[in-house]
This record gives C-alpha cells, structure tokens and sequence, in this order.
C-alpha cells in the first residue's frame, strides 16, 4: 500500500486509512506532501489508529480511535471505586500496547492504586515468555488486584493459559483488545468469563448513523449476518471512517480538501459508532468504555464487584 501511495500514479484527494498506528504513520506524511505547493494536501481519515504521534503535525489526517493514553480511564476509574487497591501491568513490544499501558502509572497515582509492575515482554509472546510474569504476579507477595493486559487477540489467549498454570487470576483482569472477539472466547471457553476490556464502541449503544441511517445494533446485525462474526469496535471504526469523511465532503459541499480538513476538525458527525469529533491532533474525542465477558452477551451492564465470587 505504501508504495502506491508513492507513485503519482495512485494521487488521490481522499484517502481511507489502513489499520494500525504504524501504516497509518507511514502515510501520514505522504498524505501532506506535495510537489505542488499550490496544491492541497491529500485527507486521510483512519479507522485503526490510536498513537497520538502518527496524527500530530499533520492537519488533514484524523482518526477515529481515541488516543491510546486514553483507553484505560474509564476502567480504572470504575475498579478504584469498586475497590481495587493495586495494579500491574503487561504489555507487548509495539507502538498501540505500549502506548496503552504507559497510562497506568498516572492513572494509578490519580485513583490511589499501587503501581506493583510494569512488565514489558516481546512482541507476539508466547507461554514460554508469558509463564514466568504470570507465576511471578501470584506471588503473596505481588497479587495485585488489577492486572492490565496490554496485548493483542492472540497473546490474550496466551496470557489467560499462562494465569491457568499459575492457578492464579487476579480480581480484575483487564484486556485492551480481545474482549468482544469471538476467536478469543472460542480459544478460552468460560474462563473468558467475567473478564473486562476496554472498547470505543458496543453496539447496545444508542446511536445512528446519518449516512445510511444504521443504528449501532443495526450494524452488528448486519456484519454478523454477512461475516458470520461478531462485531467489535473495530469494524464499526472501520465504517464510520467512510461515514464521517462523506459528510465532511456533503458539508464542505466541495472536494477541496482544505475546506473538507476544515469541516472534520470543526464539527461533529453522527455515525453507527458514536458522536464524533476530533481533537487538536485529529484523533477522536469520544471514551472509551468498560466492557466484561459473560460469553453469552460479552457486555455487562454492571461491574463485578472486586469481592464478588464471579471473578475472572
């Protein structure tokens, strides 16, 4: 994809993002490039992006992921008040996981929890890298009550066979990703229980899209029914990239892109995956939220309580 985005054979105005911080960071600077200095830059709107430096200093690039520093507070915020006392986390090699985790430390000082650990392992681990930090977190002497897994969907499969050998969970065990996915329960069965994530989207949310008028649930319908897989935030990301970039140009009423950059960063669009709007760096402003497992219907409506018998 990148190198056809450097041929100027592939120019366009208007560009739907790729996934990931680390494409979206190679296009950025593509995008607000040109030969032409009277030419406007190319609009970029990315459905898969979440760290805050692929975005800043590029005026036409938006993002419909929240900043990745961001994804943690409501799940925090809900377990202090639960009663979680501590926390530790563990996170992968790479920009997104990395990015997630860094937050724990000033989330833990503003919610008062013990910061017990930071615990960096490879990209992609795998048992052999996750069984040593899992035996080591169970010890007496560390049990944190919360423990904040930032990794992708299959090192989270990973990570809960790891706390499986270890005989031990911790009271809240948090993912950034793999809650909501169904090859994550259909690898873990019911030991997914119970156990939270943090998300950007669920479609028992009340919103509709303006552009072809989808509620949330609507959508999540519709992609089961033509995938045959459960929606996540993801997919709705994915789609409400295209919403939002269409009614920036119906709005701007023209396909300059200065004026459609203009309409993006000023207004807000109502789309299948929220109420969107963008921040100073592009990137959207919308929270995340605090999702559990009850495999049947992933989404909890409450928070389990910390002394619950129903713990991950």
């Amino acid at each position: 994809m990148i190198p056809l985005a450097e041929s100027t054979e592939y120019v366009g105005s208007f560009w739907v993002g790729p996934y990931s911080s680390g494409l979206t960071g190679s296009m950025s600077p593509l995008a607000n490039s040109t030969d032409d200095p009277t030419a406007g830059k190319t609009v970029l709107v990315a459905g898969g992006a979440a760290s805050t430096s692929v975005f800043a200093g590029y005026p036409t690039i938006f993002g419909t992921f929240p900043p990745s520093e961001l994804y943690l507070a409501q799940a925090i915020e809900a377990l202090a008040k639960a009663g979680a006392k501590s926390a530790a986390s563990v996170f992968e090699s790479a920009s997104f996981t990395k990015g997630v985790c860094a937050a724990l430390p000033e989330l833990a000082d503003k919610f008062d929890l013990t910061l017990q650990a930071e615990i960096e392992v490879v990209s992609s681990p795998t048992s052999v890298d996750l069984d040593p930090v899992a035996r080591n977190l169970s010890m007496v002497e560390n049990d944190p009550d919360i423990v904040v897994a930032c990794v992708y969907d299959q090192e989270c499969a990973e990570w809960v066979g790891s706390l499986r050998k270890s005989g031990w969970s911790p009271r809240a065990q948090v993912f950034t990703v793999c809650i909501g996915m169904d090859k994550f329960t259909d690898a873990v069965g019911t030991d997914a229980m119970y156990m939270m994530g943090v998300s950007p989207w669920d479609p028992s949310l009340d919103m509709r899209d303006q552009v072809v008028g989808w509620s949330a649930m609507e959508f999540s319908e519709l992609f089961l029914s033509t995938t045959q897989r459960t929606s996540t935030y993801h997919a709705a990301s994915a789609a409400a990239s295209v919403g939002t970039l269409v009614q920036a140009i119906e709005r701007a009423d023209s396909f300059a892109t200065d004026a459609v950059a203009d309409v993006l960063a000023s207004q807000e669009f109502k789309t299948l995956y929220g109420l969107l709007s963008f921040d100073a760096n592009g990137q959207s402003q919308a929270p995340s939220l605090h999702t559990c497992s009850t495999i049947k219907t992933w989404r909890c409506k409450q928070y389990i309580p910390l002394n619950s018998d129903q713990q991950s």
